[in-house]
């Protein structure tokens, strides 16, 4: 069975769907960066509600972002007038309205948010918000909320619970009502009221360590991170960061002078504005210290200051160009206001300057004359800003008339003309809205009925009707979400229980679906499938059942009686209500018999019982000769081992109990003496071997409780004796011993400790003598092993072997002796070799090699002293090497601090003088030339990270994400440290997932439209949306199964298309040859119309016509050719001749001249009087078409003397091109 997502889910998922492919605002996308990119657009172009919400939007994502607070303030200065307010909220109001209209929520959403943060007190824009989100919901807030969670997380995770507590802040200002961050935040206060003083300084001191090394001030950062670790010793990160940073000092001391010379230099140039000498000043420093990230960060901000200093002056010649074609265009505000742009971005430039004071003055001087005109503006801004818009209208137009060119008045006077209009449009559109809304209520359309409703009442909120109607349809929305959920629950647990074969218990859940939303075919169907199992495992179990039957008397009739008795036993198992199967089985029995095979099958399950018996097995022994007992009651052999097992039985069980007995009798006696101890040991002993008998289980309970009711020294005793008795039984004698005389003097009258510690003492004397004996022959052994008589000492190793078989001492030194044996035989030969080749590499100068195998033959032979001579002698001649060796080990020490730092160019420099101190070492040339090849490879790596970097953004670009993935993922293995390729890896990903979730949006939304045409019988449809599917996720199987069960009614359909095709064509090609062509015409056209692909029908129709229209007798004038709706149209003819009037045919060309399908009454007669008439209800082509009407079946056509044709409109509109009669001559 496949799920569908619930038709709500789908819906929304849709509309993530619609997000993720045309969202330009999406989480992914969007960035701080890119948010006040387009904030600055947006101010740019003066639109300061969309850039306010963008800014606000940047501080969702990064609250301390100063950029965008500044920006912010600057946005909210743009907007201090307020007409200029009131302006942007009601353009961005009705520019969100318009997009709500169109389903654009990104818009919408934008344009919203930008009215809120416009006119904060208006709760329309909050409101129209509130409804977006629950379609679409703010991928800015989302990706805010989900981030500041994120970094809570981490932070509380780490133990900085300060920056968690930050983080929760931040997201609950997003989100206020959410109950995770609520909770984290009381965790996270909780933590740091625990300990916040000390994780305080901890965090500020990490803070600046981390800040000294971001800084490249790697001493200073040391010595912090030795400080937070010794505030906190538990963190491991300050003792992870010290011991990088100590390796990395070590290893860079000799490059910081050198490092820092260049980069002052570099930020001198930098200070005085020289960038391109300070950037090749930073290149240098990043040649001696690659990693820094402070010279590579310059650059980047070099380049960037290049880039920003083009780009300023490339803003400010636009700027300066615009205020120059404004003020030579007459506008001067516009001017003025270019000009300042361009002061802002050079405040020193004084071309700008002067063209203001020049543009200023002239106003100045025009400002008298203004003054009317300002007045009237005014006046008509106050009565625009009170909304008297008529009042408004009339000083706009005065003011117009005071200043024709004013675009301002212009403009207002459009605007208020447009606001009227919209006012009088709102109302029809308002009415008009209300119609549809009550339209789609009354016929139960009510999600579409609830949106008109909602635009309703923002179109007029003090009319209660569109409210009262919302309310209703809320709550049948709510009944019915109630009900989708019961019936969602209902057809789960059908599910389940239907994968796990539960059968009946799921027929059931299905029912109650059913019940629940009847008009739901999933349920129905699955009701039918689950009866059809149930009847095929009904006829399964009968089939099997007469099998077996069948199988059993084949076996009887080949006298196999034992396998027909077999078969009709399993038969049995399936019905065992058939008493036939049963008296047939003790027919097969007699047969058996009769036949003699009883005998093997009784032998073989006795030589089974004889096996059990053998090995003692006597329960399963019992059984097997109780089973060939069945097939011979009397087989005495069988009969005697029974009983002869019954007896050992019997016997081992009257052991057992007289056992038993007599731990009963013990544990009563000790009980009568109050020797509770013997007591409850025997009753213990006794309930081991019979644990179902209560007796011994009373007694050992009432001892415990005279135990638990004793004195404190009868307890003491009880404790002391069981501790005793467990450890003499686990063999720890010197232990137990001691405890039975703790015992003892508990309880000195008691005998039991007494005779316990006589036992020990025995076992103790007897362990002593052994002890000693062996002791005396290790002692022995060891004198023999000392003095080199390895011989006698393996002998007494063995002696003593003997007296503890059980101890690995002598055993392994009786191996350790075998082994020096071996091993002073093969000493003998091995110094002779070491001196021969310690000679031969003196010899050869290998002072080294030489001292070693010196060495090597003096470890062997220790009392030799011609290996001491040549050592001397040696180690005078490397004393002259050590000098020449530590100049060179300490110069490629530096090398090889350098190569591990990857500071490939100095370890290179580095290596080339250790090799000047010993020219021809082949290690330094080895060196050298690995760290040239680190070099080449590092360049060329880097070119090949730059080269997948560029190759996966433009996948990226092209949304080719999974090309865009390899590409990262490639570049990152070259480099794993670099963030980028993390970063863009993460973005691919989250692509990678929207696009597959996407798929599987559409997979079930073309498997629900697949369904649905099946459902409704129009497979080919469905057929083609089921393979649509298979080709969006190949690896589901239900639209191959729906693919193939498609596939095989369309097959049934052909085959039944193709027998209806062929007998309408028949009768035909009869009504044809026979000239009944009205009758042929339509059977042809039926079977032109059942879609076979056959060309015949359309041909023999093509031909009928051609017949009938080669023989018109007449061809009737058109007055009037175009017929409304309503409309009629008569056409008069003189009559036909009697000998027309056979096999008459109208002949109509006409087109559908409207939308609609034309309904056309078509009557005949003479004079005044209507003989008869036909309906014509196919007219839809657009086209003209020839329509032939048959008039065989009309006797008063062919009886009088028609001479008219009336063509009425009942509905719709044709434009008639010809009417024709037609006779059709046999």
């Amino acid at each position: 069975m496949r799920t569908l997502l619930p038709s709500k889910s789908i819906y929304f998922s849709a509309l993530l769907f619609l997000f993720t492919l045309f969202g330009a605002h999406t989480a992914n996308s969007q960035s701080v960066e890119k948010l006040i990119s387009d904030g600055n657009s947006y101010m740019s172009a003066q639109k300061f509600g969309k850039a306010l919400a963008c800014f606000h939007d940047a501080l969702i994502l990064d609250a301390d972002n100063q950029t965008a607070k500044a920006k912010i303030i600057a946005a909210e200065g743009k907007t201090a007038d307020r007409t200029v307010k009131m302006s942007l909220f009601e353009e961005n109001i009705t520019a969100g309205s318009a997009f709500m209209d169109e389903a654009n929520y990104k818009d919408a959403l934008l344009a919203f948010k930008a009215a809120s943060y416009l006119r904060p007190e208006s709760s329309y824009p909050k409101n129209k918000i509130r409804e977006i989100v629950e379609k679409y919901p703010d991928p800015v807030v989302e990706k805010g909320y989900n981030d500041a969670i994120s970094k809570g997380d981490n932070a509380f995770q780490s133990g900085n619970y300060a920056a968690a507590r930050k983080a929760y802040q931040h997201a609950l200002e997003i989100k206020p009502a959410e109950a995770y961050p609520t909770a984290q935040l009381t965790k996270a206060e909780q933590q740091m009221s625990q300990s916040q003083e000390l994780r305080i300084e901890y965090e500020e001191i990490i803070a600046r360590a981390d800040a000294l090394k971001t800084q490249g001030k790697d001493k200073e950062a040391l010595v912090a991170y030795q400080q937070a670790s010794e505030i906190m010793p538990s963190e491991s990160y300050p003792k992870q960061q010290s011991a990088a940073l100590a390796k990395k000092i070590e290893a860079a001391t000799s490059l910081d002078d050198k490092y820092q010379e260049i980069v002052t230099a570099a930020d001198n140039l930098y200070m005085a504005q020289k960038y391109e000498e300070a950037q090749n000043k930073y290149r240098e420093a990043l040649k001696i210290k690659q990693g820094e990230s402070y010279p590579q960060s310059m650059i980047t901000r070099i380049e960037e200051a290049l880039m920003k200093k083009q780009s300023q002056w490339q803003q400010y010649n636009t700027l300066v160009k615009q205020g120059d074609v404004e003020a030579a265009s007459g506008n001067r505000d516009a001017a003025i206001s270019k000009y300042k742009q361009a002061l802002a971005v050079f405040p020193n430039e004084t071309y700008p300057a002067d063209k203001i004071k020049a543009i200023e003055d002239q106003i100045a001087n025009e400002a008298e004359t203004k003054k009317a005109f300002n007045d009237a503006l005014a006046n008509a801004d106050r009565e625009y800003a009170a909304e008297k818009y008529e009042n408004a209208l009339a000083f706009y137009t005065t003011a117009l008339a005071l200043n024709p060119e004013n675009k301002y008045a212009k403009d207002k006077i459009a605007e208020v003309n447009g606001i009227i209009a919209e006012r009088q449009a709102k109302e029809k559109a308002y009415n008009e809205l209300l119609a549809d809304a009550d339209n789609l209520f009354n016929t139960e359309q009510y999600a579409e009925a609830l949106g008109k409703y909602r635009t309703a009442n923002q179109l007029r909120p003090e009319d209660p009707a569109p409210a009262k109607r919302i309310t209703e349809i809320e709550g049948l929305q709510e009944k019915m979400q109630e009900n989708q959920k019961e019936y969602d629950k209902h057809i789960t647990k059908a599910d389940k229980l239907f994968r796990t074969g539960e059968l009946a218990q799921a027929l059931v859940s299905y029912e109650e679906a059913a019940k629940i939303l009847p008009e739901e075919q999933y349920p129905k169907t699955q009701i039918n499938n689950i009866n059809n199992k149930i009847k095929d495992a009904e006829e399964l179990k009968e089939a099997k059942f007469q099998e077996l039957v069948t199988g059993a008397e084949k076996d009887a009739e080949n006298e196999n009686f034992a396998d027909a008795i077999d078969k009709y036993s399993q038969a049995a198992g399936l019905k065992p209500e058939n008493k036939q199967i049963t008296a047939r089985i003790d027919e097969l029995k007699d047969a058996m018999e009769k036949a003699g095979q009883r005998d093997n099958a009784f032998d073989k399950i006795v030589a089974r019982a004889d096996t059990h018996m053998q090995r003692e097995e006597y329960e399963e022994a019992l059984a097997a000769y109780t089973e060939a007992l069945g097939i011979k009651p009397d087989a005495q052999y069988a009969i005697s081992q029974k009983e002869r097992i019954n007896s050992l039985l019997q016997q081992k069980e009257a052991e057992k109990q007289a056992q038993y007995d007599g731990l009963i009798k013990q544990g009563d006696i000790g009980f009568e003496n109050e020797d509770l101890a013997k007591a409850l040991h025997s009753y213990s002993a006794a309930a081991e071997l019979y644990p179902d008998q209560a007796y011994p289980k009373d007694k050992i309970t009432e001892i415990n409780g005279l135990i638990n009711e004793a004195d404190a020294t009868e307890a003491e005793y009880l404790k002391a004796i069981s501790k005793a008795d467990k450890l003499f039984k686990d063999e720890k004698y010197n232990e137990a011993k001691q405890e039975y005389q703790n015992a003892g003097d508990v309880k000195p009258d008691e005998s039991y400790p007494k005779l316990q510690i006589i036992e020990i003492n025995k076992i103790l004397a007897a362990q002593q003598k052994i002890e000693k004996d062996y002791q005396k022959l290790i002692s022995e052994a060891d004198q023999y092993y000392a003095a080199l008589d390895f011989d006698q000492a393996t002998l007494k190793y063995r002696e003593a072997l003997k007296v503890k078989p059980q101890e690995e001492y002598p055993s392994n030194q009786i191996r350790e002796i075998e082994a020096l044996k071996k091993d002073i035989a093969q000493k003998a030969s091995a110094y002779d070799d070491k001196i021969d080749a310690a000679d031969r590499y003196y010899t050869q100068n290998l002072l080294e090699k030489a001292k070693k195998a010196y060495e090597e033959a003096k470890g062997i032979r220790p009392n030799e002293t011609y290996p001491d001579e040549q050592l001397a002698l040696i180690n005078s001649a490397l004393a002259d090497q050590e000098a020449q060796n530590k100049a060179f080990a300490d110069a490629m020490k530096t090398a090889d601090d350098l190569f591990d730092a990857e500071n490939f160019n100095e370890a290179l420099a580095a290596y080339q003088q250790a090799l000047e101190i010993k020219p021809g070492d082949e290690m330094a040339k080895t060196k050298i030339s690995a760290t040239e090849k680190k070099l080449n490879s590092l360049a060329s790596k880097r070119e090949g990270y730059e080269n997948l970097i560029r190759q996966g953004d433009a996948s990226f670009d092209k949304k080719e994400y999974y090309k865009a993935k390899e590409k990262y993922s490639d570049a990152l293995a070259l480099f794993p440290d670099e963030e980028y390729p993390k970063t863009r890896l993460t973005e691919t990903n989250d692509q990678i997932a929207l696009v597959e979730q996407q798929r599987r949006i559409e997979y079930e939304k073309v498997i629900e439209t697949a369904d649905g045409f099946f459902g409704m019988g129009q497979y080919k449809a469905a057929l083609e949306n089921y393979r649509k599917a298979k080709s969006l996720l190949s690896t589901e199987t239900y639209p191959t199964e729906k693919i193939a069960e498609t596939e095989a009614i369309l097959r049934e359909q052909q085959t039944a298309l193709l027998a209806e095709y062929q007998k309408l064509v028949g009768q035909a090609d009869t009504d044809f040859n026979q000239k009944r062509y009205a009758n042929a015409l339509v059977n042809y056209e039926k079977a032109s119309k059942l879609g076979t692909g056959e060309s015949y029908p359309f041909q023999m129709i093509s031909k009928i016509k051609g017949l009938i229209a080669q023989q018109v007798a007449v061809d009737i004038p058109i007055a009037t050719p175009v017929i409304q709706e309503k409309g009629e149209a008569k056409l008069i003819f003189t009559p036909l001749h009697y000998s027309q009037k056979k096999n008459n045919y109208i002949i109509l060309t006409a087109r559908n001249n409207g939308e609609g399908t034309p309904k056309v009454f078509l009557s005949f007669g003479s004079g005044n009087q209507k003989n008869g008439g036909v309906v014509i209800t196919d007219i839809v082509s657009p086209e003209p078409q020839e329509y032939i009407i048959p008039m065989g079946g009309n006797q008063q056509w062919y009886r009088e003397n028609n001479n008219w044709i009336k063509l009425f409109m009942s509905s719709g509109s044709i434009e008639v091109i010809s009417v024709r009669i037609s006779n059709i001559v046999e």
